[in-house]
């Protein structure tokens, strides 16, 4: 087979961001402040970041618009500027002024040997133990053996014992055949469908095959946005439904072992979840039921349907435990056999902790957003742009955990064979209709659902669920490779998308239900999420309900990496010869008598020292900045505080004198105080932390572009998507914008500004 990959326009652009306005405020406030302060003796440089960042996010006045110029529909952001050439302008003026100012706080002539004065020997630093202020063990030698991995699939001609593996993973493969002449299929099903409709020949089958005709040669139309939503969302509609699929591999394997027999509960319950899943399934499928009859809303001004709802790649993810897909390993077409293959990682997500949100679980977590009264559920609500969006995620919660966590409440039906659909329409759909019920009885629902779903004597779903847990966790520990297991279905387009009368075809010159004609994103992504619900996965067989299809066939397959027989012995020691120290300090402060006063270790161990000190007001922070991680305030402080930091350390790196004939190097070792016990953080230590080691990363390649005499684009300029990975990886729960996006796509300026910001300086100033 030969593969090849592609890189083509996206019909569903990211959202735009501006910072302009964020920079306009920043450089005029910097104009009014000074931010570099030398100590008396020279030994010390203080950087004021905190107070501009403190002013802007708590100033009304200054505090700018989100980033975001889009609100609505957005699920996902990245470095997409409305202007790169504005951004990196602005940029480059902030860091001009920084400069000026530089170079006034160290006097005419000056600010090299200023700069240089702060730096010591690394040789300095070398202790027998680490420790305060800078001691680092660098004599001590380390040895390491290095010995590959080698890795193991189903195709492996003889495999292994699973014993003797050290990794083990679960792999999925989708391969979709007939993709590359899906689009001539579907208008040949078109064309038949007019044949069923019509009478051959006829004035209407005239008129419909026309209206076909003028449709099928526009380069625009319903039928090419329909062929684009079944092109970028038929892997994402199918993998919903694979999950159920993974479960099912995983009941299978572990009935043949003996945790099934030491955990009845747990593998009755992971029953019950397929069991339910399938049902719910086909009940949104249901042919006799209308669009009408899953209408449900929640102060909505339009009514959510489930049936488009629960269509959704993501439907499921919403539960405490369930499948995940851990990124894309790879993705490969062959036109000439008109097939496109995706290599997916998975894993499960097993009811943990949020700690972004203090919750000790998922379910926690879930029943606190459906929780009418809690300061969350509130707080959402109050939040315009984000109002609709809760409303609705609230409904899913609510109809999803009853479906799947309702049971028999007469004790004479087991789980694993109750049908919660009379009882669901009776308790829940039928309640949740638009003007049958009050706001004020709705809420009562939504508090009657969660005590049901947090009791532990009726429903008792924190017990089954972590039954279920135990059962999972003891099941995949095991060493024993489980057989790969592959399935074939259909990805069939139901008829029901179609017009069934002639003159709404003629009149509307249109053959589907769904205006996909939109000019405006959001509403086109709407008409996508609703064009997913006459999309099914069914058995290969004959539906006389299909309108088109294309053939799929996935496998699991238990991947193993084991060790290579050949081993290295290694030794390392540090070479610390002719590299120059510049230490870093975040240092809190408080107020005594309406004076800053420092920390009694700072004054003990870095008095004496010569350092850069960064400083902020750990009580203001604290107490108004991070009272609420997802407010504004936090935001806007975490982005300028990080903007501004990283361009002083980065202007003062710029002075440092390095010998390239001797090789010299420049070393940042970067140290904040943490002010809690090691195992209790708070939001902005959180928040320094994250920052320290962003900036240890970018200013680690911004020392090494200085020792090798090198652009730092250049290093870049090819491994940007890299880069970024890493720092995504730096900054914990930032990207999880599957709950609360509005708020973490804010947070992501942070990541967009600090991990751009060395490009942005460099490309001025290099003229790249």
């Amino acid at each position: 087979m030969t593969s090849r990959h592609s890189i083509e326009e996206s019909s569903n652009p990211l959202a735009k961001l501006d910072y302009a306005p964020l920079l306009d405020k920043v450089l005029d406030l910097i104009k009014k402040k000074t931010l570099f302060k030398f100590s008396p003796d020279k030994k010390k440089l203080r950087i004021s970041a905190y107070d501009i960042a403190y002013e802007i996010a708590t100033n009304p006045e200054l505090r700018p618009q989100s980033p975001l110029t889009q609100n609505i529909g957005v699920k996902a952001a990245t470095v997409n500027f409305i202007s790169d050439t504005e951004f990196y302008s602005k940029i480059q003026a902030i860091r001009d002024e920084l400069r000026k100012q530089l170079d006034n706080a160290c006097g005419e002539n000056q600010t090299q040997s200023s700069l240089n004065n702060l730096c010591t020997p690394l040789s300095n630093f070398i202790s027998t133990q680490a420790g305060l202020p800078f001691n680092y063990s660098f004599d001590k030698p380390y040895s390491f053996t290095s010995q590959r991995l080698v890795i193991e699939n189903r195709l492996a001609q003889e495999r292994r014992k699973g014993t003797n593996s050290v990794i083990k993973a679960h792999h999925l493969n989708v391969k979709f055949e007939g993709i590359s002449n899906f689009n001539s299929r579907f208008l040949d099903s078109l064309r038949s469908y007019i044949d069923t409709i019509t009478r051959p020949d006829s004035q209407d089958w005239r008129q419909v095959t026309e209206v076909l005709d003028h449709i099928s040669d526009q380069d625009e139309s319903e039928l090419t946005e329909f062929q684009k939503i079944v092109d970028t969302e038929s892997l994402p509609r199918l993998l919903r439904d694979i999950k159920i699929d993974y479960l099912d591999y995983l009941r299978i394997e572990c009935a043949k072992t003996n945790a099934y027999n030491s955990n009845t509960q747990g593998f009755e319950c992971l029953e019950t979840l397929i069991n339910r899943l399938k049902l719910l399934i086909n009940y949104i499928n249901d042919p006799n039921l209308d669009d009408p009859h899953y209408e449900v809303s929640y102060l909505l001004d339009k009514p959510l349907n489930l049936r488009t709802a629960f269509s959704q790649a993501n439907a499921f993810d919403i539960l405490p435990i369930i499948p995940e897909y851990e990124g894309m390993i790879g993705e490969s077409i062959d036109q000439d056999r008109g097939i496109k293959e995706f290599n997916l990682g998975v894993r499960l997500k097993l009811n943990g902790s949020v700690n972004s949100y203090q919750e000790n679980s998922v379910l926690n977590y879930y029943m606190t957003e459906l929780y009418p009264n809690s300061p969350r559920h509130i707080d959402q609500l109050k939040e315009l742009v984000k109002a609709n969006n809760f409303k609705e995620k609230v409904l899913k919660i609510a109809c999803l955990y009853y479906f799947v966590f309702a049971v028999d409440e007469e004790g004479n039906i087991s789980d694993k064979d109750y049908n919660p659909i009379p009882k669901f329409e009776t308790d829940v759909l039928n309640k949740l209709k638009a003007g049958e019920t009050s706001d004020e009885e709705v809420k009562n629902l939504l508090i009657k659902i969660q005590s049901l779903i947090l009791n532990q004597d009726t429903w008792q779903v924190e017990r089954k669920l972590a039954a279920l847990r135990n059962l999972l966790q003891i099941f995949l520990k095991k060493k024993e490779i489980l057989p790969s297991f592959s399935k074939i279905v259909q990805l069939c387009i139901n008829k029901e998308i179609l017009h069934k009368s002639v003159s709404k075809i003629i009149n509307n010159h249109s053959f589907l239900k769904l205006d996909l004609n939109q000019q405006n994103q959001s509403q086109l992504k709407a008409r996508a999420r609703e064009a997913l619900a006459y999309v099914e996965v069914l058995p290969p067989t004959v539906n006389e309900q299909s309108l088109s299809s294309l053939s799929v066939s996935f496998t699991f397959d238990d991947v193993r990496y084991f060790t290579d027989s050949d081993k290295q012995d290694f030794s390392m020691k540090y070479d610390v010869t002719g590299i120059k120290a510049l230490p870093v300090i975040f240092s809190p402060i408080g107020e005594k008598d309406s004076k800053p006063i420092s920390l009694g270790i700072y004054d003990e161990y870095f008095g004496k020292e010569k350092i850069i000190v960064i400083y902020y007001k750990s009580k203001e922070v604290r107490e108004v900045i991070f009272r609420n991680i997802q407010s504004p305030e936090a935001t806007i402080y975490q982005q300028i505080f990080t903007l501004l930091t990283y361009l002083c350390i980065s202007i003062c790196r710029e002075q440092i004198s390095l010998d390239s004939e001797k090789q010299e190097k420049l070393f940042i070792p970067i140290f904040r105080f943490h002010l809690q016990g090691i195992q209790q953080t708070t939001e902005d230590e959180v928040f320094l932390n994250s920052l320290s080691k962003t900036l240890a990363h970018i200013l680690r390649r911004d020392c090494m572009a200085d020792a090798q005499g090198l652009n730092v684009k250049t290093i870049d300029k090819y491994k940007v998507k890299n880069a970024l990975s890493s720092l995504y990886t730096l900054i914990p729960k930032t990207f999880e914008l599957k709950e609360g996006y509005q708020a973490q796509l804010d947070k992501l300026a942070i990541i967009v500004v600090s991990s751009w910001l060395s490009d942005a300086v460099w490309d001025k100033r290099n003229k790249i």
